[in-house]
């Protein structure tokens, strides 16, 4: 597999200046060169190579709302090369779940009816409580059912947030330890302040209304009334991008006139960090 990536590495030289393996990353020598083409030629050399070493891949290109926003030719692209392969197998992965089902299900949609829809929710309760009662037992921890009750909470059934506070947990308190309440509560600080930088940089991704009215939501305002007036923008507009950031997974609807931030760890963080600015 080295051999055959350096192999076409190497064919490659010509028309890129940098390239960077651990990240895969590629910068364009000639700006002229067409961004839609090398991402076909890409994709395209990986059907030849299975033949060649006579195995199977699986592709997942993560973030694909992203790629959604290049627009219908780059799809259509896209389309083709994966129509023309045998041997390599497409997993489109998104957390924009409004814009990934009008990939599947809007006729205008250059995979309209071609794919298959397999939705990943968050874990439920019993499910989250399950498996840290496995996990605290395999390294010999032991926990109070208000301990997983507590983490259960606190990650909200993200199996990210779950495994950060568990190994917090484990680091802290090690092999064989009990963990208390205040050691959760303690773990979840550490939690929040490792996810700064991470944060910082996906919040910047906003638009600088999207940014304000996350804060709203994040502090508690979650009527679009409410976040209307903690803004001082048109209702019309607070409206338009709610229903933008809500397509978007960013945001959901718990009930009607209401809106929260899916992520509580996101909305917890935004509330610490402009919360009291706001309030001020």
């Amino acid at each position: 597999m080295t051999k055959a990536i350096g192999e076409a590495a190497k064919s490659a030289i010509n028309r890129v200046s940098e390239v960077k393996f651990a990240e895969f990353s590629l910068k364009l020598r000639d700006q002229n060169t067409e961004e839609d083409s090398l991402i076909e030629e890409a994709l395209q050399y990986i059907e030849p190579l299975a033949q060649e070493k006579n195995v199977s891949f699986v592709v997942m290109l993560d973030e694909f709302q992203d790629v959604i926003r290049w627009g219908d030719d780059t799809l259509k692209r896209i389309r083709t090369v994966m129509q023309s392969q045998k041997r390599v197998c497409y997993v489109l992965a998104g957390s924009a779940t409004s814009v990934m089902r009008n990939l599947v299900y809007d006729r205008r949609s250059p995979f309209y009816r071609q794919l298959v829809e397999i939705p990943i929710k968050k874990l439920d309760k019993t499910t989250t409580s399950t498996f840290l009662k496995r996990r605290f037992a395999l390294a010999k921890m032991r926990a109070t059912g208000s301990v997983t009750e507590q983490i259960t909470t606190l990650s909200d059934g993200y199996p990210d947030y779950i495994q950060r506070l568990g190994l917090e947990l484990y680091l802290s308190i090690g092999q064989g330890g009990s963990i208390a309440e205040e050691q959760v509560d303690r773990a979840y600080e550490n939690m929040i302040i490792s996810l700064d930088g991470e944060f910082e940089n996906y919040f910047s991704n906003f638009s600088p209304l999207e940014r304000e009215i996350l804060v709203a939501l994040a502090i508690g305002k979650i009527q679009p009334s409410e976040v209307a007036r903690e803004v001082r923008k048109p209702i019309f507009n607070i409206s338009k991008t709610l229903t933008t950031l809500m397509n978007y997974g960013i945001i959901e609807k718990p009930m009607k006139g209401q809106y929260r931030i899916t992520d509580p760890v996101f909305a917890d963080w935004l509330n610490r960090r402009f919360g009291s600015i706001r309030q001020t």
